[in-house]
């Protein structure tokens, strides 16, 4: 990955796919006035346009899913080092910069009763898999506000 600096920050996948999507709403729109529908062509070139744009509306939904999920990440991350800080014992409180983001999002299902437990045995067994560390947990801390 390329270094980030001023020029190269801003990441806009939109711009690429909203292009795309308005260039085919207008071609079906000639394509609608120059072919009429009652014809085979017509109907040949409407149908490709109605599915390409169907594609472009799916990547455009793809996109909007990954941003979501990335930022509730962001968001989860931050919260369980928080979270981890102000609950976990001296000694254990240096190494909540050292667990990864799989492990976060796994720890962060504990309630504060067993957090230190588990977040030691995640560092001393090195569990890297999100989904193995909630299985570890008793005592679960419901998340409702997903995305």
């Amino acid at each position: 990955m390329a270094e980030q600096n001023y020029s190269n920050h801003k990441v806009t996948p939109m711009g690429t796919i909203l292009p795309v999507l308005a260039a085919l709403i207008g071609g079906l729109l000639i394509l609608a006035g120059l072919f009429y529908p009652n014809t085979t062509m017509g109907h040949c070139l409407l149908g490709t346009g109605a599915l390409l744009n169907c594609l472009a509306t799916s990547a455009c939904m793809f996109v909007c899913r990954t941003y979501a999920v990335t930022l509730q990440d962001r968001i989860v991350r931050t919260e369980t080092r928080v979270r981890l800080k102000e609950v976990l014992p001296a000694p254990l409180k240096d190494c909540v910069n050292t667990l990864t983001k799989k492990q976060l999002i796994g720890i962060r299902f504990a309630s504060d009763e067993e957090l230190p437990a588990l977040t030691q045995k995640v560092l001393d067994e090195r569990i890297e898999s999100a989904d193995a560390i909630k299985k570890l947990v008793k005592h679960w801390l419901a998340d409702n506000d997903r995305v």
